[in-house]
């Protein structure tokens, strides 16, 4: 029996491509995996920037508070120096 050298190279390649058919899958799978993780790290980075946003609008908030504080405060200590003026009188 005597095998032609088209017919070995062509189960040869048969045979290689089974290994080779396998990596293409693993690879299929690990982009599908890396596109969900993608896809997941791109909510969670939503999610962030909206609780960044809040906590920026938060800080606003006290500092617009603090300056209407310290305004009080100044009006409130000309009150009792113009009181402490008055008593030493």
């Amino acid at each position: 029996m005597k095998i032609e050298v088209p017919e070995l190279l062509y189960k040869l390649l048969s045979v290689c491509m089974l290994p080779a058919l396998l990596w293409m899958n693993s690879i299929s799978v690990d982009v599908a995996l890396l596109k969900h993780k993608t896809i997941k790290q791109g909510i969670q980075i939503s999610a962030l920037e909206t609780k960044q946003r809040a906590i920026h609008d938060g800080v606003k908030e006290n500092q617009a508070a603090l300056r209407e504080l310290n305004v009080t405060m100044s009006f409130i200590k000309k009150i009792l120096d113009d009181i402490k003026e008055e008593l030493k009188k």
